[in-house]
């Protein structure tokens, strides 16, 4: 044992009787102990700083080390915080936390993944730049974060320096994998990793990798995740480029993502998709970041992409993303030099995959004459290009619209959208067009051609797999038909079957619609208080997801509720505000929902005098969307 000139003392000991007065020396003391270079004995340091942690009560560890000591006690997001302020406040002494930089803060010290170097280097700039410039400067991190204390070793002097000396010890192997893991956006499979980096030995050198913690990892389900910190990814990002390996690695991973997406339609056509909703809800933004790179390089690929990624994003209730995404895809292909033969035939036959993607989403946002003309159009380029399945598809959600938004040409839509499907031999599109046929059959009022495809659905149902949705969409079906018997308590039942099936598959915008049709259900039953209940969860979720149409049909709902509760003011405001979106959007009642607002009007008509009503619509026309959704919720 022995003192230091700098202040420090140097302890060293090689056996259990000298590592025993080590600790009883500590056990009083309040100080600060650095343990150097810990990755070279990670193991023993481990043990030795937990064991000292646990019998020094006043005690203080840091650490220097790629790897992490694995031992409870090591900074948290709280800890980060104080450091950053602190350092902060030692570099401009002006500087606080305030409510209005907080939020930047925070995003710094999680952006900097809790590294004590990165985030006392951040806070050193605040003599230079506020919280929320730091925060906004981030994505050039490595130019941002330098100047550290001249007294610290030259490694620590800015965080480049600390990762070059990281990277430095790595082996070329090591090096190349994870500047290939940068390409990924949160996170990767060892599959997409294999696939991407094209490297036999990826398993071992990401294990090496992983033992150095320059990757994370994270159990999702049945397999293991991987994650770059943002700091390292950034930097390896860097030298990616620097390899001149980047617009290599951005290929492979965008064709590894459009392969992805592509077993995604398949399972679209299976009825069976949660294993793939979860997966794409891991992939959601590596999807986006292959989207990006073939939007600017491969547009054909990128629309291929556009295509599935929208169905994919329609399951999770991203609609609004999803079409946008479409109409950036579809206008990039477009633009391109004219193609022939088989090129310009594969073409089509994705700008029609697209088209009926965009239809479906846009049907689920109610914009019903958008989706018809989508449909419409993929229905058209079908014909010619030969593609029986889209051609199958767009003609049985064609039908699907077409009822409901008042078209022509629903029955015979599905007529030959049922053909179709079953000379192919497509058991999901033979199940939803005989659904669909039924529902025809069901709203023209033919209850004996109803029940005569009921029967048929639910023989098709007992073929489909046991993680098929087709139960979910046969119960709301049932739940309809029953309802429109008046038979209340068994569509309760049966909607209340679909609604489970939907939320153990995440299905947000089925288990919305499906919840809508409770709250129907609740309020034709007379439960007025329970239907308003339901109202109000629904009215918030389609005014998340912009589904104008279904806002408009919920003002008519509540207006009927309060037309029961002889509230004829509310009534009268609510329904011009429904009426005037309804203009807004070009959005048509259906039939049946006509009949029950021709009832209702007739009600309220009689309540209030005629003057009165008039300028109490007038009101509610005048109100904008978000008004009349305040107004509606305030009851």
């Amino acid at each position: 044992m022995s003192s230091l000139p700098s202040g420090t003392v140097t302890f060293l000991f090689t056996d259990i009787e000298g590592s025993m007065r080590f600790t009883n020396y500590l056990r009083d003391k309040k100080l600060l102990l650095i343990l150097d270079n810990c990755e070279h004995l990670i193991a023993a340091c481990a043990r030795l700083a937990d064991d000292l942690l646990h019998q020094c009560a006043r005690l203080k560890i840091l650490g220097s080390s790629r790897e992490a000591l694995g031992i409870a006690g090591e900074m948290a997001d709280s800890e980060s915080s104080r450091l950053f302020v602190e350092r902060a406040r030692a570099a401009n002494t002006k500087f606080s936390l305030t409510g209005s930089n907080a939020a930047s803060v925070a995003k710094i010290c999680s952006r900097l993944d809790g590294i004590p170097l990165a985030i006392e280097l951040a806070a050193a700039r605040t003599k230079l730049l506020s919280a929320d410039q730091i925060a906004a400067r981030l994505d050039d991190l490595f130019r941002l974060l330098v100047g550290g204390s001249r007294t610290a070793l030259p490694r620590q002097q800015t965080l480049r320096a600390m990762i070059d000396w990281s990277y430095d010890l790595l082996s070329e192997e090591e090096r190349g994998l994870l500047r290939i893991a940068s390409v990924f956006v949160g996170g990767w499979t060892l599959d997409a990793l294999e696939d991407v980096s094209d490297d036999s030995n990826a398993i071992e050198h990401l294990e090496g990798l992983i033992n150095k913690s320059l990757v994370v990892t994270e159990e999702h389900g049945s397999e293991m995740r991987y994650f770059l910190l943002e700091t390292i990814r950034q930097y390896a990002r860097e030298k990616l480029f620097e390899a001149k390996q980047s617009s290599t690695a951005r290929d492979r991973h965008l064709l590894y993502f459009e392969e992805l997406s592509e077993e995604a339609w398949s399972e679209f056509r299976q009825g069976s998709n949660l294993f793939m909703r979860d997966k794409a809800v891991d992939e959601l933004d590596n999807l986006r970041a292959a989207l990006e790179w073939g939007l600017a390089h491969d547009a054909e690929v990128a629309l291929h992409l556009a295509g599935n990624f929208c169905m994919i994003l329609d399951w999770l209730g991203k609609q609004t993303e999803g079409r946008a995404l479409l109409r950036s895809a579809i206008e990039r292909v477009n633009a391109l030099p004219a193609a022939e033969g088989d090129a310009q035939i594969n073409r089509q036959k994705l700008i029609a995959r697209a088209f009926l993607a965009e239809g479906t989403a846009a049907f689920r946002q109610g914009d019903s004459k958008q989706a018809a003309l989508a449909l419409q159009k993929a229905i058209e380029i079908s014909r010619l290009t030969g593609d029986k399945i889209v051609l199958g598809y767009s003609l049985v959600e064609y039908a699907a619209i077409a009822q409901n938004a008042t078209l022509p040409g629903a029955p015979e839509a599905v007529e030959e959208g049922l053909a179709i499907m079953t000379e192919a031999g497509d058991r999901w599109g033979i199940f939803m067009a005989n659904l669909y046929k039924a529902w025809v059959a069901m709203v023209r009022g033919n209850f004996e051609e109803t029940q005569t495809q009921l029967k048929k659905t639910g023989e098709l149902l007992n073929e489909m797999p046991a993680s098929s949705e087709a139960a979910a969409y046969f119960y709301v079906f049932m739940g309809m038909y029953e309802r429109l018997r008046g038979n209340y308590q068994a569509a309760r039942l049966h909607y209340e079957k679909a609604l489970k099936v939907y939320q153990d598959f995440g299905q947000k915008y089925e288990e919305n619609v499906t919840r809508s049709d409770l709250g129907h259900t609740a309020r034709r039953s007379g439960e007025l208080s329970q239907a308003k209940a339901i109202y109000h969860q629904t009215l918030l979720y389609w005014q998340d997801l912009g589904s104008r149409a279904a806002i408009a049909n919920q003002f008519e709902c509540f207006a009927f509720i309060a037309v029961a509760e002889e509230e004829p003011q509310r009534a009268a405001k609510l329904l011009g505000a429904a009426e005037a979106l309804r203009e807004k959007i070009q959005a048509a009642m259906t039939d049946q929902e006509r009949v029950e607002y021709d009832q209702s009007m007739a009600q309220l008509r009689a309540m209030p005098a005629e003057t009165e009503f008039n300028v109490l619509w007038a009101e509610g026309r005048a109100m904008t969307m978000e008004q009349a959704i305040r107004f509606a919720l305030d009851s």
